[in-house]
């Protein structure tokens, strides 16, 4: 029996809970360091950037045959030799940040008041529930991912919410043209981030394409830029850029 398929309405629920905790750990410090109280904007300038590679990735994907993903696509475009060199890159890419993400999660761990284990013991947790997941069904997982997408976008919104009360005008403006180049140089951050939603595109041999599809990821992805901006906002109204 072939495997239920994912929609793309479960996909983006996924990228975007994989996406959340890098940002949180990213984006405020690195945008605040290059554009100071304009820092917020970066989200916004890389927002066409992150149109074009949605766009990019769904004009790969229309050229090929039902239940065939990003994997099957380096091996059309690059060939057998260099279908396999491109998914060995890959896949050595994603080993290296699952090992910065694991060991950072366990870290977290230890920094929440878990201290009487060894961060070792963490990480080892969290390989096993990741090797968990990956040898589940993958509709289960893309139903998890609806569940804690959900989860994380109320707890995020609600927390944006309470903070915004908080935030001082001086730690956001005055923003000047001059600030724009800096600006620019803060949305390369934003764009490294999204390099974390190219994975998904592997699981897309899973998916039940829909003619609304590539319309539901590009609104996806303004949605996202806009989160992000005023996840920015918040922080450095709150916080200030120092």
């Amino acid at each position: 029996m072939s495997e239920t398929p994912i929609t793309m309405r479960q996909l983006l629920s996924v990228i975007f809970a994989a996406l959340l905790s890098p940002a949180i750990r990213v984006l405020p410090g690195s945008t605040a360091q290059t554009a100071g109280e304009a820092g917020w904007l970066a989200p916004l300038l890389a927002l066409p950037a992150v149109m074009a590679l949605c766009w990019v990735l769904f004009k790969l994907l229309s050229h090929l045959p039902s239940g065939a993903g990003l994997a099957q696509a380096c091996s059309l475009v690059l060939g057998k030799v260099g279908g396999k060199i491109a998914l060995a890159l890959c896949l050595l890419w994603g080993l290296l940040q699952l090992s910065v993400t694991v060991r950072m999660c366990g870290q977290r761990f230890l920094i929440t008041g878990y201290r009487n284990r060894p961060v070792l013991f963490y990480i080892i947790v969290l390989l096993a529930v990741a090797l968990w997941m990956a040898r589940g069904k993958l509709a289960a997982f893309a139903r998890a991912g609806e569940i804690f997408h959900a989860i994380l976008a109320v707890t995020l919104g609600a927390v944006l919410l309470l903070a915004a009360f908080r935030m001082e005008p001086e730690n956001l403006f005055p923003i000047w043209i001059e600030d724009l180049p800096a600006v620019g140089a803060a949305a390369v951050p934003v764009l490294s981030l999204m390099g974390y939603a190219v994975p998904g595109a592997f699981l897309a041999g899973g998916l039940k394409r829909q003619d609304k599809d590539r319309s539901r990821a590009l609104w996806w992805a303004v949605w996202l830029c806009l989160l992000l901006s005023a996840l920015l906002l918040v922080t450095l109204g709150c916080l200030g850029p120092d």
